[in-house]
């Protein structure tokens, strides 16, 4: 028997991008999260792991995470690993590693769209609430 699930909360450490591919038009969102841990030893060091998940969903899923996540943001992901082969233009086989992400959400509160940028329009008055 053979099973390969992963299940990590970390957080964006830059935008989604999406991708769409020309051949099938399906649509992929690549991403990547840290996840980091604080402990101390048996002897009282204090240790920090730190690991970065290169991640990558696809569809209606791929799109809705491109919309509303954004660097930064604390996302509960559960997928599995798969790993890609390709060659590059030299000829060399090349592989890597990601999590095929299959289901998502905010681990946290979801990003303000924009709220710090806008800026009324002229003659629009802000109430403020302090």
């Amino acid at each position: 028997m053979n099973y390969n699930k992963v299940i990590v909360i970390g957080g964006l450490i830059k935008d989604p991008e999406l991708k769409t591919s020309p051949t099938t038009g399906s649509t992929k969102c690549e991403f990547t999260l840290i996840w980091s841990d604080e402990y101390t030893t048996k002897d009282g060091k204090e240790k920090k792991e730190v690991a970065f998940f290169n991640c990558e969903c696809w569809g209606p899923s791929a799109e809705t995470l491109h919309k509303h996540a954004k660097k930064g943001s604390q996302l509960l992901v559960e997928g599995k690993m798969i790993t890609h082969s390709y060659t590059n233009r030299s000829g060399e086989k090349k592989s890597y590693t990601a999590l095929g992400v299959r289901d998502w959400q905010f681990a946290g509160p979801r990003p303000q769209q924009n709220q710090a940028t806008e800026s009324p329009a002229s003659g629009d008055t802000v109430d403020i609430p302090f």
